[in-house]
């Protein structure tokens, strides 16, 4: 019977949605773990690199025995994305003074989240030009390259934390201090 035939689809369906979202909650819980064990630039270089690894399992999945590759790439980047979020967030709110602190974050967000339609317009059309696999492909691509980028950032070398303080270098060098940050008066 046609429901009996689309039982194991279905399983395989619910299990790419399922076990990511299980692995991005014991991934967020367990943040601090890693990060105290290897430190932030450590952790962030690993997960950058990570959530490569993930997008380019995604990228070479196929049919059948493919499926392994995208169930695999999923628990990836289930596991890697929530470390990596936490510890730039975390970076970014060691690093910027408290009176500007909403309006640094609120400018992120606007940027991380208002580029998400683009990208989802850019994907849509270079896989109806080019094709799915491209569109991967391009994805891919572009997670291997922002992970090489943080490779030559002085993030990279940070410890913890501490040596992201506003008041001093980020690499955790002695020199001259930031200068203090104040938010323009509104009248």
């Amino acid at each position: 019977s046609r429901a009996a035939s689309t039982r194991p689809r279905s399983r395989t369906i619910t299990a790419c949605r399922t076990i990511p979202i299980r692995c991005s909650s014991w991934s967020t819980a367990n943040s601090s773990a890693s990060t105290s064990r290897f430190g932030v630039g450590r952790s962030l270089l690993a997960t950058a690199y990570l959530s490569a690894v993930a997008l380019v399992l995604i990228a070479v999945a196929g049919p059948g025995p493919g499926m392994i590759l995208l169930l695999a790439g999923r628990f990836v980047g289930a596991v890697a994305t929530p470390v990596y979020n936490v510890n730039v967030l975390s970076l970014r709110q060691a690093r910027v003074d408290d009176a500007i602190m909403g309006r640094v974050n609120g400018t992120f967000q606007f940027v991380e989240w208002g580029i998400l339609p683009v990208g989802s317009l850019l994907g849509g059309a270079i896989a109806e030009v080019f094709g799915a696999r491209v569109a991967l492909d391009a994805a891919a691509v572009c997670g291997i390259l922002s992970a090489v980028w943080l490779t030559f950032s002085p993030a990279q070398r940070l410890t913890t934390l501490a040596g992201a303080r506003a008041d001093g270098i980020a690499d955790g060098s002695r020199g001259e201090p930031d200068p203090p940050h104040m938010p323009p008066l509104v009248a």
